[in-house]
């Protein structure tokens, strides 16, 4: 018996092969629809999101030129949605595009204090970022907000990248009026700016005419940028009011002399008298800052506070998609009774320009917008790299072709953006900048101020994907992360607006800024912070004048005991006449040989100084030391000073026990001036 034959066998091996290529086929088929609709899907969200950012971008930028917020009137404490025009009439009727000047520094100041609050407020949740580009339409950077009367912000506005100055006193914002010599009286003369001129000229003012230069209307502090000529017995006039031009500058130097405090009006007269060749000024500046010192700020500008940069806040894009829209409005003025009376919106002669900017979502293609007055663009997603802190290693190299360029810097605190730096507190900070490592480590620093006051180096090593140096691919954009360390020993500087600088450099070591050094591949130096907690001042009393018989009046030669006064302040705001008033002053220096220090306060009103009261300090053995002293001192007003905005001075005086009561003489150990309001009329 022969058994059947079987057969089965290949047919199950075809069987076995079908099964696998259909199987093949129908995963390579899911495969492709799995990441067709991945891709439909992710263009679909990139959409939706780019559409929402659109929308989100128009609706915020008309929110803010188009209505008050709610409440109208709102105030920081209160506010429950932004908005930026003036409340005008009955029932909280508003002006579109007239900005209030208080609402909008008020919006800058939570940018910058609590970023994520009005993030959150505009834009209804955390899903994208906001930024905010604050300029002038028709003048240069933020000059259009300079002198605008306040009613409700007292303290200065910081925007990421600069300062807007705040006179608590007199309710403005501080204004900073700059004119070139050689705009207003020509004869351009360069002989001399090999040692720094601005603009690169001077103008040789012998037998210059008279010059009318437009002006804010009241107290100004007047600063003249002159060639040092000691033995010069030139004057200048500003509105007929006389001053010496070379007192107490240094031959041959070209640097800053402050003139005086004087009262202007909406012009100014400027000119000179008893003139010789070679007598040379370099530019004049007219502000109402108090504290601002043209000899200590801005140097590479010469002293010039108007940097022609927007008013930056909030969070500066750093990869996605960006949705931008430009709103304009007119800066408003505060109401007089006669305007409430007629109803009449006083404005400015300023036009606002604002940035509104959201970004974040998918990158992706940039699309066209249909709106004129929105774009958008796109940018790289940044890879997210260290710097890591390094010890002393300080070597910067000249002639190496920069591979770095430094595009924003943003210090965190808990809550997001956060620009406040505490002495003793470690901060993080973000880098964002565009290049490669050239094969070698990069190496930044921080500084605050100059290169005195270092508070952070670090390296970042050369990541392991980053191309080799020439390849036309080998410019990456990175979001580095750093630590600052401030050191309080190290920074022996007052509470308030500083300025922190960034240097980079490809090889060797960490640079020092300028004039120090200016070797560095790339450096930031437009990043504004607040200081706190650097300097411990020492408390001591300051005993009033209490004899029955005026003290001994003198300036002797300064024994630069002194050696600068930090603030002056009245601890109640303004002065009230016929009342007891204190003042607070912080200063730094010792008592010198005599252990002693008398301090003089006058208040000037037009050119008329009267003394208001007297004190003296007494420490002994303090000298040869660096000292930081706080103390108050307290005097009555008399009723003669008129009421109004004023200027209130202290005078040092560390010699023999005498009183200085001459801010004008050149043997002033130290001079502190600041604006003050006298009420009690």
């Amino acid at each position: 018996m022969h058994s059947l034959p079987v057969k089965m066998k290949s047919k199950g091996q075809m069987f076995t092969w079908d099964m696998i290529f259909g199987l093949t086929l129908f995963l390579l088929t899911f495969g492709i629809t799995i990441s067709i609709w991945d891709t439909s899907y992710n263009d679909l969200r990139s959409s939706e999101d780019g559409y929402e950012m659109t929308w989100l971008v128009e609706t915020v930028g008309d929110q803010l030129v188009r209505t008050a917020g709610d409440p109208p009137n709102w105030a920081r404490e209160n506010v429950i949605t932004y908005g930026l025009t003036e409340e005008s009439g009955a029932y909280g009727q508003t002006e579109s595009r007239i900005i209030d000047a208080d609402k909008l520094l008020m919006l800058l100041q939570d940018l910058r204090s609590n970023y994520t609050k009005v993030r959150d407020r505009l834009l209804g949740s955390g899903t994208y970022d906001l930024y905010l580009e604050v300029s002038c339409l028709n003048s240069t950077g933020l000059t259009c907000l300079q002198g605008i009367p306040l009613q409700n912000v007292t303290d200065t506005v910081g925007c990421n990248n600069q300062p807007i100055y705040v006179n608590r006193p007199w309710k403005m914002t501080n204004s900073y009026e700059w004119h070139e010599a050689e705009d207003l009286w020509g004869n351009n003369d360069e002989s001399q700016c090999a040692i720094g001129c601005s603009r690169g000229n001077l103008s040789a003012i012998h037998q210059a005419p008279d010059a009318h230069v437009p002006s804010k209307k009241g107290g100004h502090y007047v600063w003249v940028r002159v060639l040092g000529n000691p033995g010069g017995g030139a004057w200048i006039f500003i509105d007929q009011t006389a001053y010496p031009l070379y007192a107490g500058t240094s031959g041959g130097i070209i640097d800053w002399k402050f003139l005086g405090t004087q009262e202007l009006g909406y012009e100014a007269v400027i000119g000179f008298n008893d003139t010789a060749a070679g007598d040379m000024v370099d530019a004049l500046l007219l502000t109402t800052d108090q504290s601002y010192d043209p000899r200590r700020d801005n140097r590479d500008r010469y002293g010039n506070p108007n940097t022609g940069k927007p008013c930056e806040a909030g969070l500066k894009p750093a990869g996605g998609e960006v949705h931008t829209v430009m709103k304009t409005g007119i800066i408003g003025l505060p109401p007089t009774a006669l305007d409430r009376l007629t109803g009449r919106e006083p404005v400015g002669d300023g036009i606002v320009q604002l940035r509104v900017a959201v970004w974040g979502g998918r990158e992706r293609t940039a699309r066209i917008s249909g709106e004129t007055t929105t774009s958008t663009t796109t940018t790289t997603l940044r890879k997210a790299i260290d710097c890591n802190p390094i010890a002393d290693k300080d070597m910067c190299v000249s002639d190496k072709p920069s591979v770095i360029t430094m595009e924003n810097t943003v210090l965190w605190g808990a809550g997001g953006p956060e620009y406040t730096l505490t002495c003793g507190i470690n901060k993080d900070v973000t880098i964002n900048w565009v290049g490669n490592h050239g094969g070698n480590p990069n190496y930044f620093a921080f500084f605050v101020d100059d290169g005195r006051y270092m508070v952070g180096k670090c390296k970042s090593d050369v990541p392991a994907n980053e191309v080799p140096p020439g390849d036309p691919n080998g410019d990456y954009e990175y979001e580095m992360n750093c630590t600052l360390w401030p050191d309080p020993v190290a920074l022996p500087l007052p509470n308030g607006m500083h300025t922190l600088i960034v240097t980079a450099e490809n090889e060797g070591g960490f640079c020092y800024p300028s004039p120090m050094n200016d070797s560095y591949d790339a450096v930031m130096d437009d990043i504004n912070i607040d200081l706190t907690g650097c300097l411990n001042y020492n408390s001591i009393p300051c005993q009033k004048w209490a004899e029955g018989y005026p003290p001994p009046f003198g300036c002797l030669p300064a024994s630069d005991s002194v050696g600068d006064i930090h603030s002056l302040n009245v601890l109640g705001g303004a002065l009230t006449r016929g009342q007891e008033e204190t003042v607070e002053v912080k200063w730094e220096g010792d008592h010198g040989p005599y252990g002693h220090v008398q301090w003089t306060f006058l208040v000037k009103y037009g050119s008329i100084y009267d003394t208001v009261g007297y004190c003296h300090s007494d420490v002994v053995g303090d000298t040869g030391t660096l000292n930081y002293y706080t103390m108050e001192c307290k005097f009555t007003v008399p009723g003669s000073i008129p009421c109004g905005p004023q200027y209130l001075y202290a005078v040092a005086e560390a010699r023999d026990g005498r009183y200085c009561k001459e801010p004008d003489n050149p043997l002033a150990e130290a001079v502190k001036i600041i604006g003050v309001t006298v009420d009690g009329c």
